[in-house]
């Protein structure tokens, strides 16, 4: 794998690693290629310092060794470096320091060195190198660059260095693994760059080559700091007047293939380095550096400069890199011959995961082989990273560190700049003012609204505005004064795609397009879901209903003279009664539930309150694209002349058809028109494609497609026309301007200098536009043809009455001297059928079974949405349009009175001038409404005039344009496929399947959610009240406590825990989607039809049942009721016992509190019986048990059985009973609450009953909750 940015593994200052060294050496600080100096023994040896292990100094030893020029050394071993590095063996070994030196430098290992990548940028302006690389007075004097010496002399232009030299990102110690030996001469700006070094025999040497480099002009070459950088340590022989100076020590070596070569002419020396200011070794930061060459070079076939980039190149990009590094990572001999790889740049994601954690994906690049097989190695750092661009060879980085070489995962690694006080500066965005000049490159993300001035082939991604996320061009021209259609706008937010710009800073921060719509957004009232407000109003009343309860109990008590730690235990216990504890656990579970089982239905639920909303949604906006197919076909073409082709009749591989089409005068115009302007692109070599070719193998808009499959059943070559007319700008299709405009170049024989202009898109809007038409192979005027016109409005009636996408198309040419004019000639109309998705008609007829109204939002002609919306019945068959009325009465639309129409479409130009009240009017009261030509920002009023008219609204959302309908909607829906990334992330829920009917089904789950939700709530506060209500009779009739605290609880963990999960299993009732939608004004999930009766109808034969039955069991121990009324006190009193009861007989204190818990268990008994029939019919709210079943819910079952079980065994298990203060009841007792179990069962059926007959009678309006 190739590194063009590698890691270096010889480096300056201190390691941040830690290694554990072998047999546990403690590590020493690293030190130089130079030995201690004494006596003058050692000198220097070279430039590059190294971090390296020593081995453990022994007895002098005599080793074979080979530096890296090849040379054959057999000396006696001071020291030998452990690594890939150059050996230096010295022979003047001098005894007596060995031991000196063998205790200063223990044996130690190296482990590999993650280094920090940081961007080594220099700037080249106006022919001179600025940042203190190169004074002022240098200049350029080269005139051409970037040519290899296989092209021919003439081949290029004369190209002057007038560009920058924008992030020269630099590598180290990069190196070519499995290249291929480069064409001699072939690059005849790369430098070899070698350094002189004394022998131990005293004499000076050269060392052949350490670095790479690149001639970027005839006086300077280009290379790594690091390969230059140099620092005195004061254990080594400094600097004096007899030594060299740093400059002297390099060799450079410039128009050479083989190193090996002794030819003086190739050798220049270094005059002056300039090294970047802010270079740092320790972390390779600013590694760039350039070299003054003692003499200029003379520019010939085999030497000449390369050139500077204008611009970034781009992810993908294929770039070259070449040097004299060592040809594996063991090897530690440096090719002879200049070698060259090719590899790829990888996106920065791919960089952020390859490299390590300090990589910056704003300020660095990495290139990799794709197959990870070739790299480069030791001795290439400093080289070049090449690109050709438009013929000329350009510098885009310098090879400056890596690890490893060829190793996989490991890829070479490679801010704004603005121009104040005259030079380029790099400023964080947040800096940024108005009046800047900034300059921003491909891979760029524009950080403010920019008015450019100057361009470089430049494509932008403008999806984070627009819907399109197609790159489109830009350029210096004022084409609009709508921002978002003008070519000279770079707006805040967009990607730079390809190419570069230079603009001037008009607008930033909030004041950008991007701002303003972040603060409309921002602006509206947060989203509250109608779950979280009723969720919060429910919580809210018990919480302040209990709390306000118990206190009144508490003073109460307090004032009659109770111990306030026991009118404390009272309140406590009655604030329970009122609160269902286990309710915010079974409505969350029921939430689960319902994700999880909607997963299963291929829906993604984002936001979990939205399921509850979907049960109130009333109105649902949806998209075409929600309702087709997706797959559109060409059905017909009309071509000005005397009739109209119609082509859906047959099927399109119909050759009799083809031919007359193409017989017919202006086809292949319209042909080539078409072509030119889809941008739909074939996977496979589109000279291959033919009529066969799948769709799937085509990418790109659905219509344009439909045109290139008719192009290839006529046979048509596309390849050749779009290489006969290579396009040379675009301006996308968006919802605004509904057309797209495609600029070609014209290469038609006899034709040159000619400009080709083509257009496609809404056909009023492009006729509207047109000049001439094309009749006949003749273009005549449009204007005042009123028999054209007709014609033209009545084909467009015709094609779009069938539900049909229809475009128009229109062309123009002229010289490019003459410039582009207003003369645009249209050529006719192309329609498009889209099938529509199966089961599509039958998910809006349940809608509409289910009282949600659809209404359809399109950016068709007003016809074809109508056309449509009776095709998918969203009209129905017998619904009347103001036109459908004009022609039935005979009379012009005009006249018609709106009210008369049962279906409404409404024109998107019409938006602006309707009151929101009078818009809302129209969406919640007429019967069937679809929009049409609407653009994607509309959506956000027409979903808040709905909301005006109290409607709960579900909408489909596509691009970021919607964000703020995403925002308004109760409910935001998306698409895998065919939504924006944007509105998926944004969205409540998003279709898996593309599929109405899973929206449909997710409605269906959203009532059952909310149905079972009240069905547990219902359970719940039935319990409550019966736990109520005995503190109630204890304070007002003073009769002794019939259910105690602690019994109290038992109630709530028999009767409330698993019964009320069990309903959360209930299976729907089969007519849930043939009621309304849950009306969030009335139908809360509280209110006071369900408190009516929860506590005042089935509540009130619960406490009945239990008063009944502890009545039953004091009756029969002596007290009748009459005695119990004011006896609290007397009962409770610890120091009477002689309490007479209604027969006289005395009882006891102790004997007291034993008929009490026997009464307790009395009470709990009964509760368990009534509530088993509770149980039963909270399974239903409107249906009849007998029609919903029993085996509906097992869960339901269980807990019938459970309920009774657990409470014999808490009431008869001796010890137990006494714990939980209760008492054995006769078996008979147990008969009495099963009357009442009884009465609940059939009263609830009877009003059931009549809620289903009479579903607006007085028993629905008062007690369905």
């Amino acid at each position: 794998m190739i590194l063009i940015i590698f890691l270096i593994t010889i480096i300056n200052g201190q390691d941040t690693t830690t290694c554990e060294p072998k047999n546990s050496l403690s590590w020493t600080p690293w030190f130089n290629f130079h030995k201690p100096s004494l006596k003058g023994e050692y000198e220097l040896h070279t430039a590059i310092r190294s971090r390296h292990p020593t081995i453990v100094c022994a007895e002098p030893r005599s080793v074979s060794a080979v530096n890296q020029a090849g040379i054959d050394m057999n000396h006696t071993l001071d020291m030998i470096l452990l690594r890939s590095f150059d050996v230096f063996c010295l022979n003047n070994y001098d005894p007596k320091f060995q031991q000196k030196i063998c205790d200063d430098y223990s044996v130690r290992y190296c482990c590999p060195i993650i280094i920090n990548h940081h961007i080594r940028d220099i700037f080249v302006k106006n022919k001179t190198y600025t940042n203190s690389f190169i004074d002022n007075q240098s200049r350029f004097i080269q005139t051409k660059c970037g040519r290899t010496t296989s092209s021919s002399l003439n081949l290029f232009p004369s190209t002057t260095h007038t560009g920058y030299i924008m992030n020269l990102f630099n590598s180290v110690f990069s190196r070519i693994i499995n290249g291929v030996e480069s064409t001699p001469y072939g690059w005849p700006w790369l430098v070899s760059i070698g350094i002189r070094y004394r022998h131990p025999n005293g004499l000076w040497q050269n060392r052949t080559h350490i670095c790479g480099g690149t001639l970027i002009e005839p006086s300077h070459v280009l290379t790594a700091a690091h390969c230059l950088e140099q620092k005195i340590d004061d254990r080594y022989v400094p600097f004096t007047s007899t030594n060299p100076t740093l400059e002297s020590l390099f060799i450079l070596r410039i128009g050479i293939h083989d190193i090996r070569s002794t030819r003086s002419d190739e050798i220049y020396g270094a005059k002056r380095i300039f090294v970047h200011e802010r270079f740092i070794s320790s972390t390779f930061e600013n590694d760039i550096a350039i070299i003054r060459l003692d003499r200029p070079v003379i520019v010939t076939r085999y030497i000449s400069p390369i050139c500077l980039p204008s611009n970034n190149i781009l992810p993908g990009s294929q770039v070259t890199v070449a040097g004299w590094g060592t040809v594996t990572e063991t090897s530690r001999v440096h090719s002879n011959v200049l070698r060259q790889a090719n590899v790829n740049i990888l996106p920065a994601t791919n960089c952020r995961v390859y490299t390590d954690v300090h990589y910056d994906t704003s300020k660095q690049l990495c290139a990799a082989a794709l197959d990870w097989s070739k790299d480069t190695c030791a001795g290439d750092s400093g080289g070049p990273l090449m690109h050709q661009n438009n013929g000329e060879w350009t510098i885009s980085g310098i090879t400056s560190y890596g690890y490893g070489c060829s190793k996989r995962g490991f890829p070479g690694v490679y801010q704004a700049d603005v121009k104040r006080e005259g030079e380029w500066q790099r400023i964080n965005s947040e800096d940024l003012v108005r009046g800047d000049i900034i300059h921003v490159r491909g891979g760029d993300r524009v950080p403010a609204d920019i008015r450019i001035v100057h361009t470089s082939g430049l494509l932008v991604d403008n999806s984070i505005i627009t819907k399109d996320s197609d790159p489109v061009t830009k350029s210096a021209d004022y084409t609009n004064t709508n921002p978002l259609q003008t070519n000279n706008l770079l707006l805040c937010g967009t990607s730079i795609t390809h190419g570069s710009a230079i603009g001037i800073v008009v607008k930033t921060a909030e004041h950008t397009l991007l701002g303003k719509m972040s603060n409309t957004t921002e602006s509206l009232d947060p989203k509250r879901t109608i779950y979280a407000r009723t969720i919060r109003s429910l919580f809210l009343f018990l919480t302040v209903f209990g709390l306000a309860l118990g206190v009144v109990f508490f003073i109460i008590l307090y004032s009659t003279g109770y111990y306030w730690l026991y009118a404390i235990q009272i309140m406590i216990s009655v604030y329970i009664a009122c609160i269902p504890e286990i309710l915010p656990a079974i409505i969350q579970l029921c939430l689960t539930r319902t994700a999880q089982r909607m997963a299963t239905r291929n829906c993604l639920v984002k936001v979990i309150d939205a399921l509850y909303d979907l049960a109130c949604t009333t109105i649902l906006f949806v998209d075409k694209s929600v309702l087709t197919s997706n797959n559109m076909g060409a059905s017909q073409i009309w071509i000005p002349s005397n009739q109209v082709r119609i082509l859906s009749a047959a099927p399109l591989d119909d050759l009799t058809i083809i031919h007359e089409c193409m017989q017919m005068s202006g086809w292949q115009t319209l042909m080539r028109t078409a072509i030119l302007c889809s941008q739909a692109e074939c996977f496979i070599d589109q000279h291959q494609a033919t009529r066969h070719t799948p769709l799937t193998e085509w990418e790109g808009d659905a219509r344009e497609i439909a045109i290139i499959k008719y192009a290839e059943y006529a046979d048509l070559d596309i390849a050749a026309i779009r290489q006969l007319y290579p396009r040379r700008d675009l301006r996308p299709f968006t919802s605004e301007n509904k057309r797209i405009e495609s600029f070609h170049f014209n290469n038609e024989p006899n034709m040159e200098g000619m400009y080709l202009d083509c257009m496609m898109g809404a056909p009023e809007r492009i006729f509207h536009r047109c000049a001439t038409v094309l009749l006949n192979d003749e273009e005549i005027p449009k204007d005042g043809d009123i028999v054209l016109e007709r014609m033209f409005n009545e084909t467009l009636i015709q094609m779009g009455s069938l539900g049909e996408t229809v475009l128009g198309f229109a062309d123009r040419q002229y010289h490019r001297d003459d410039g582009p004019q207003e003369n645009w000639r249209f050529l006719g109309l192309m329609s498009f059928s889209d099938p529509i998705q199966e089961n599509t008609v039958k998910a809006i007829e349940k809608c509409r079974l289910a009282d949600v109204k659809v209404i359809l939002i399109s950016g068709d002609h007003p016809v074809t949405a109508c056309a449509l919306a009776r095709r998918l019945t969203i009209f129905s068959s017998e619904s009347e349009t103001v036109e459908d009325v004009a022609i039935r009465l005979g009379i012009p639309v005009e006249r018609v009175e709106p009210r008369q129409a049962t279906a409404i479409v409404i024109h998107g130009r019409d938006l602006h001038s309707i009151s929101q009240l009078d818009l809302a009017d129209t969406i919640i009261n007429a019967p069937e409404v679809c929009f049409a030509r609407t653009t994607l920002r509309q959506k956000q009023k027409i979903v808040e005039c709905a909301q005006l008219g109290k409607a709960v609204v579900a909408c489909f959302c596509q691009s970021s344009d919607d964000r703020g309908a995403i925002k308004k909607a109760d409910v935001s829906v998306a698409m895998l496929n065919g939504s924006s990334e944007a509105s998926r992330q944004e969205a409540d829920l998003v279709l898996l399947d593309n599929d109405l009917n899973t929206l449909v089904g997710a409605i269906e789950e959203g009532r059952y959610l909310w149905e079972n939700i009240k069905k547990c709530l219902a359970y719940c506060l039935v319990v409550n009240a019966t736990q109520l209500v005995p503190f109630l009779m204890f304070i007002i009739f003073q009769i002794p406590l019939t259910l105690g605290p602690i019994t109290l609880l038992l109630v709530d963990l028999i009767t409330q825990l698993l019964p009320t999960i069990s309903l959360a299993y209930e299976r729907p009732e089969s007519d849930i989607m043939t009621r309304g939608p849950i009306d969030k004004f009335r139908d809360l999930l509280i209110n006071r039809r369900l408190l009516s009766l929860c506590w005042g109808q089935i509540g009130f034969i619960q406490i009945t049942a239990g008063f009944f039955t502890w009545v039953v069991v004091m009756a029969e121990n002596g007290f009748w009721p009459s005695r119990l009324l004011g006896i609290r006190k007397a009962w409770d009193a610890a120091a009477i016992n002689d309490l007479e009861d209604s027969y006289g007989q005395e009882w006891t204190y102790r004997q007291r509190k034993i008929l009490e818990y026997m009464g307790y268990a009395a009470f709990l008994a009964s509760i368990i019986v009534v509530q088993m029939a509770n149980l039963l019919i909270c399974k239903t709210r409107r249906l009849s048990l007998f029609q919903q079943g029993l085996r509906t819910n097992m869960f339901v079952n269980f807990c019938l059985i459970f309920m009774p079980v657990v409470a014999v065994l808490l009431i008869y298990i001796p010890g137990l009973n006494r714990a939980i203060f209760l008492e054995r009841l006769q078996p008979l007792w147990w008969l009495c609450p099963i009357p009442f179990a009884l009465m609940i069962f059939g009263y609830d059926e009877i009003r059931k009953f009549f809620i289903r007959k009479y579903p607006e009678g007085w028993v629905a309006k008062e007690t369905y909750h």
